[in-house]
């Protein structure tokens, strides 16, 4: 291939003496060059699959493989109910302030020590991926509810908490944590979806922690959903009003200031 040698090709025989006639070596020379266009078929289309299924910033697997792989660990799950799942969702806190400081090479290079980070602190058969930007998720399959995953989830936060040296700096790295175990019930999104949201509940109280999942999370998101929804109609409809109210000293009786307040 391109004057490199790729492969070797053994043509053999158990009669003693044997010769190959020029034309039995035409047509051996003939069937190796086509073994060697097969197989630079198959090393593009490996190349071409990786590409489609892994992150080219830090070699993980994406989102796609990561759901695929997460579709079939839920098919085998629902087949042993004693089975149990757990999937990770992971954001990396205050991220942006490395790219708007360092820029963003640095940024990708923060991404490549995280990713290496959680693939040195899960087990071999579990799967680490980047869904995209800093968000970053894991697949622990037969795992123990509570003490296995707690594990997994200590040990994960401990590698990846950890300082990073790029470009001279030392940067600060920490991370929020969501954790979905799986009943049976879920399909990948939810079970990703429900992840997410215990990564929300997560930054919403101080970040740099795991949260589990709670089903009163996703009655929160909704409920959050649609009062953003109402306000946004409201203002096309002009339905909030200003009301002042005045200040008054306690000491003099007299007026020292106005506070607005917006009435729905």
């Amino acid at each position: 291939q391109n004057g490199r040698v790729i492969g070797v090709m053994v043509v053999a025989t158990q009669r003693k003496g044997r010769k190959y006639t020029v034309e039995e070596q035409e047509i051996l020379l003939a069937f190796a060059e086509h073994a060697s266009l097969a197989l630079t078929d198959a090393q593009r289309i490996s190349a071409v699959e990786h590409m489609a299924f892994h992150d080219t910033l830090t070699g993980l697997p994406n989102r796609a493989y990561f759901m695929e792989r997460l579709n079939q660990a839920l098919g085998r799950a629902r087949k042993d109910p004693s089975a149990c799942l757990a999937v990770l969702f992971i954001d990396i806190d205050h991220f942006k302030i490395v790219n708007d400081s360092l820029g963003h090479a640095a940024g990708d290079t923060l991404l490549g020590v995280i990713g290496r980070r959680l693939v040195e602190s899960i087990r071999t058969d579990d799967v680490a991926a980047r869904l995209g930007g800093d968000e970053f998720a894991v697949l622990l399959e037969d795992v123990n509810r509570g003490n296995s995953i707690d594990d997994v989830v200590t040990r994960l936060l401990s590698n990846v908490n950890v300082p990073a040296e790029i470009d001279d700096h030392s940067i600060p790295v920490a991370a929020s944590v969501g954790i979905a175990m799986s009943d049976g019930s879920h399909d990948a999104a939810e079970l990703l979806r429900n992840a997410d949201l215990a990564m929300f509940s997560a930054k919403t109280h101080g970040r740099h922690r795991a949260v589990a999942y709670e089903p009163s999370m996703h009655s929160h998101a909704l409920a959050r959903l649609h009062l953003e929804e109402e306000l946004r109609q409201a203002v096309a409809a002009d339905q909030f009003e200003v009301h002042y109210q005045m200040i008054v000293s306690l000491d003099t009786g007299e007026p020292c200031g106005v506070e607005a307040l917006v009435r729905w």
